[in-house]
């Protein structure tokens, strides 16, 4: 069980078109804030919930009389209901359980990290909330938790967080005080995650099978969720589930190894190879209908959120844009397009 995937299966691709929209931004720019926004907040809460007064607010928050549901954005948006008043909303939840001071924190190094404002940046934190704490809200009452067992899972979710915020963004929250009662390794945690050629890669294969257990499986609990989603992606005799997180992984490694002109040059003919590969398994995908092809999307989006600070921070730290913008983008816009 990953608290962040499931959380994240409440922000995928179609509800991240939609803010990029309200907010009048690119949607590549609103899957950063995502995959920003959305472990910070997490890691916010779990930080809150190891003291004793922070505990009882989160619990009180998520299973009061106005707790958020999970569901709550995509279904706003789905109806033309009040999305403003939903941000709103949810922000005034997040400055009662984090700090006004400590949200204000969070919006501006939001804004600075994807190159919005602050404004945008507080509202998306606002639009997000229900997804995290509604995530949180129903494993409570799934479980049956107390706030012992609440205090208890948080606890164990620490990890999975660490390792979705993108590094960069992490260590720009370092000494603002925004992870404080997080995992003092935290930032440790994701910076490992991002250089590693075992753990990303299995980070982002893990977060593709859950959302789509999560998809079509409704939240089941079980232990066979991660078979039953891959073979809800079979083309065929063509394991589309199993191959797309070989092709990420591989971008993973290809892209997580590059730190200068000379690994960039060397690492040019495995990125080309794999962004064909992502080709043909676009049209391999084309192949899907119904559920199927709206949870292979959602899988898709979820490794794009993971991939992109990855890709991000290769061009920036290997001063290497030339070479690798051109591969990059045809990368990404596949993925995009895979993504609907």
């Amino acid at each position: 069980m990953n608290l962040m995937n499931m959380a994240m299966k409440y922000a995928g691709p179609m509800v991240a078109q939609q803010i990029a929209t309200k907010l009048g931004i690119g949607g590549p720019v609103v899957n950063k804030l995502i995959a920003a926004a959305l472990p910070t907040i997490l890691g916010g809460v779990i930080g809150k919930s190891k003291s004793s007064g922070g505990l009882s607010s989160i619990m009180n928050l998520v299973t009061g009389a106005n707790a958020p549901k999970p569901d709550m954005l995509e279904t706003m948006f789905g109806s033309g209901g009040d999305v403003d008043g939903l941000a709103t909303a949810g922000g005034g939840m997040l400055e009662g359980l984090l700090g006004g001071q400590t949200m204000n924190s969070l919006s501006t190094a939001l804004g600075q990290h994807a190159g919005v404002n602050q404004s945008q940046a507080g509202s998306l934190l606002g639009m997000l909330a229900p997804a995290a704490l509604g995530t949180i809200g129903s494993q409570v009452k799934d479980q049956g938790l107390d706030g012992a067992g609440l205090a208890s899972f948080l606890k164990g979710q620490e990890k999975n967080v660490a390792q979705a915020m993108p590094a960069d963004f992490a260590k720009q929250l370092g000494g603002t005080g925004l992870l404080e009662g997080f995992s003092p390794n935290a930032a440790a945690v994701t910076e490992t995650a991002k250089k590693s050629g075992s753990k990303l890669p299995l980070l982002i294969g893990a977060a593709a099978i859950a959302a789509g257990a999560w998809f079509f499986l409704g939240g089941d609990k079980s232990a066979d969720t991660e078979t039953a989603a891959a073979s809800d992606f079979m083309v065929g005799d063509v394991d589309l589930g199993g191959q797309f997180n070989t092709v990420t992984g591989g971008l993973t490694d290809a892209f997580s190894g590059i730190t200068d002109q000379a690994s960039a040059e060397a690492a040019l003919p495995q990125l080309t190879d794999l962004g064909g590969q992502l080709g043909s398994l676009s049209e391999t995908a084309g192949q899907l209908t119904g559920e199927a092809q709206t949870g292979f999307q959602g899988i898709v989006g979820t490794a794009l959120n993971a991939l992109r600070p990855v890709i991000d921070g290769a061009i920036a730290n290997s001063g290497a844009g030339a070479i690798l913008q051109p591969i990059a983008d045809q990368i990404l816009g596949a993925l995009e397009g895979m993504a609907g």
